[in-house]
């Protein structure tokens, strides 16, 4: 039992009838999207999928002497469009996924080239949509979902922080060639720019925080930068202080 995306359906219910369309069995469906049918006689079978604020869907499964499979594709009736923008200006082929609030993802689409973007068929309830763009910062917004009524949700994508800054020898000239590395918090390196003739360098792509720039063609140097989305931030490296 899985969306569109793949992810598992939850809390749906299969009820099963034979031929005639009697009742023959009813069972649950567990938290990973999984269920079973046990102790069928041979035949031919209709499952019926009913969960919340999805589509009822319905399947034949025959069975003889063999065990038999039947897996289902829930959608719901909602829709959720927009724009990805940016201060105003078109973001595009943006990711934007949607996910339920226990972080079941529901969709994945892209945004096309003018920022736009449109998922079909999310379950009702309360969703997540969340968007993601190379050199912006990702973001979130909470939709509540009806089959009754289409959303317009519009997300705004901050610009990644940028630091820059110059690598400067012990006696004063400049330093090219020089590798920098900028570490967060944790200890991860996050970017890495190596410096141009000018002695300059340039990291992109930085969430906002804190981090510690580190430069070692001579010995190791490290200073400390605070970088906020969509400005520009400079450390300065001297080797000898």
């Amino acid at each position: 039992m899985h969306t569109r995306s793949g992810s598992g359906v939850g809390g749906a219910v299969i009820t099963v009838t034979g031929a005639d369309g009697s009742q023959v069995d009813r069972v649950p469906v567990d938290g990973d999207g999984r269920y079973e049918l046990n102790d069928l006689r041979n035949g031919k079978y209709t499952l019926i999928v009913t969960a919340a604020g999805y589509r009822p869907a319905a399947g034949t499964v025959a069975i003889n002497d063999v065990p038999g499979a039947q897996d289902f594709e829930l959608a719901g009736g909602g829709l959720v469009s927009g724009m990805v923008r940016s201060d105003g200006i078109p973001v595009p082929l943006a990711a934007i996924v949607a996910s339920d609030v226990d972080g079941h993802i529901l969709a994945q689409v892209a945004a096309d080239e003018a920022g736009r973007y449109r998922i079909e068929g999310l379950p009702d309830g309360d969703t997540v949509l969340t968007a993601s763009a190379t050199g912006y910062e990702p973001t979130a917004e909470p939709v509540g979902v009806s089959a009754l009524r289409p959303s317009i949700v519009d997300l705004n994508l901050p610009v990644q922080a940028v630091v820059h800054g110059v690598v400067t020898a012990p006696d004063g000239p400049v330093v090219a060639g020089a590798t920098v590395t900028a570490v967060d918090g944790d200890g991860r390196v996050v970017a890495t720019a190596v410096t141009g003739s000018d002695g300059s360098y340039r990291l992109t792509g930085l969430p906002s925080g804190d981090y510690t720039v580190v430069t070692s063609v001579y010995e190791p140097v490290a200073v400390r930068v605070s970088a906020r989305a969509g400005e520009l931030s400079t450390a300065d490296v001297v080797f000898g202080r």
